[in-house]
Formats: structure tokens, C-alpha cells, sequence
């Protein structure tokens, strides 16, 4: 096995990340008599998609650095040996080696860590006893999550809606609740479907918003 066996890993993984926050972002801003535990599921998506994409951004610098340990793939026959003999780095870790690897630093690494914590201990023992789940989880793809794809890779998080009526929900909760998000200019183009009420916005966050989205539109 070489390191060219390895070639499409940040790509797969890029992607996968993307579809679980698809998922975590539809489960936090989605409503209803059927979403039930969905705050809870919107967490984990979240986390899981954080963690694989942070980790395509270390291998895309060098595979390797995404192990506890330093493989060897000389002595290794297939993917599936490496993971099943590696083990990747957690959590907690990822943080140093992006800035060690890529000279990366997290956005808001605090609420990161924050959050890796109220991940653990919904996974783990199904409790969530110091906030509430879907909003916890939409600050935390809006403010951690989106300007690190963004910055990496040009991705939106905005662009994570339902495949039907895609901005129509997901940007007025945003701004409702006063979280500000990177505008794509597929999401400027629709902004006459986010049906806020702009006078009820408070003034910074307002203006911030709507230059925004003004630069969106105008982005070829």
C-alpha cells in the first residue's frame, strides 16, 4: 500500500462531512408532532461532521498526521488495515494538530470544546441537563463550523437546507436569533423566500446581515 491508495481520503471525507451537516443542520431548524429527539440527533450530525471535516483538512496537508500514531504503509495491504491498526486522533486533539499541520485555528475553538463536551454527553448517556439542543447546535455550525469551510474550501453552511424550499425556514431563524452566517450567492439570489421582517432585527446585526448578502449577490 503507498500514499497514492490514499487519494480521494480528504475528497470522501470532505463529503461525507458535508452530508452529516445536511443532516445536523435539518434536524436543528425542522419542527413538528414527528421531530422527536431531533435536537438530540441534530448535535451528534453536527459533531460528526466537524470532526470528519477538520480531519480532511489535516490529511489533505499529510494523511499521516490524522493517527495517534505514525503509520507505515509499507507494511500495511489496504485502507481497511490501516484504520482497523490506527487510530485517529479525538476530539480534543484536533484543534493542535490543525494548527500544527495546517496553521489552522479554529473559530471559536471554546465553543468547540463547549460543545464536544455537550456531544459526549448526549451520546453517551442520552442527557443534555445545561441547554437546549437545536439552538446549541445551529450557533455552533454558524459560528464554528461555516467560516472553517468557508475559508477552506469556499462551502456554505447556509446552503445545507432542505432540498425543497431551501432557504425559505433555515435564514430567518438564523436571523431571528441573532446569529450571523457567510452568505452564498445561491442563498442572496433567494433571499426574497427568507420573509424577515427586517424592523424587528436589531441595528448591528441588521446591517451586518444585509451586507452580507449584498456582497453575495454581487460575488460572480
Amino acid at each position: 500500500m503507498n500514499a497514492e491508495d490514499l487519494g480521494s481520503l480528504a475528497l470522501d471525507m470532505i463529503k461525507q462531512g458535508m452530508a452529516s451537516l445536511w443532516n445536523g443542520t435539518f434536524y436543528a431548524y425542522s419542527d413538528g408532532p414527528d421531530c422527536h429527539n431531533w435536537g438530540e440527533l441534530a448535535v451528534i450530525q453536527a459533531a460528526h461532521a466537524a470532526e470528519l471535516l477538520m480531519k480532511a483538512r489535516i490529511v489533505q496537508e499529510n494523511f499521516a498526521h490524522i493517527f495517534t500514531k505514525n503509520p507505515d504503509l509499507k507494511k500495511l495491504s489496504s485502507k481497511t488495515e490501516l484504520f482497523e491498526k490506527f487510530k485517529t486522533i479525538g476530539w480534543s486533539e484536533l484543534p493542535g494538530h490543525l494548527k500544527k499541520y495546517a496553521n489552522i485555528t479554529i473559530p471559536h475553538v471554546n465553543k468547540y470544546r463547549d460543545f464536544g463536551k455537550l456531544r459526549n454527553v448526549i451520546y453517551h448517556l442520552s442527557i443534555h441537563p445545561y441547554i437546549e439542543p437545536r439552538m446549541a447546535t445551529l450557533k455552533f455550525i454558524f459560528e464554528v463550523v461555516d467560516p472553517f469551510i468557508n475559508d477552506n474550501w469556499g462551502l456554505f453552511a447556509i446552503d445545507c437546507g432542505a432540498d425543497y424550499e431551501p432557504y425559505s425556514y433555515l435564514p430567518k431563524i438564523l436571523v431571528e436569533s441573532g446569529i450571523l452566517f457567510r452568505v452564498s450567492r445561491e442563498s442572496a439570489i433567494a433571499y426574497n423566500e427568507w420573509d424577515i421582517d427586517w424592523s424587528k432585527v436589531k441595528k448591528r446585526h441588521r446591517e451586518e446581515m444585509l451586507t452580507r448578502i449584498s456582497h453575495a449577490m454581487n460575488t460572480v
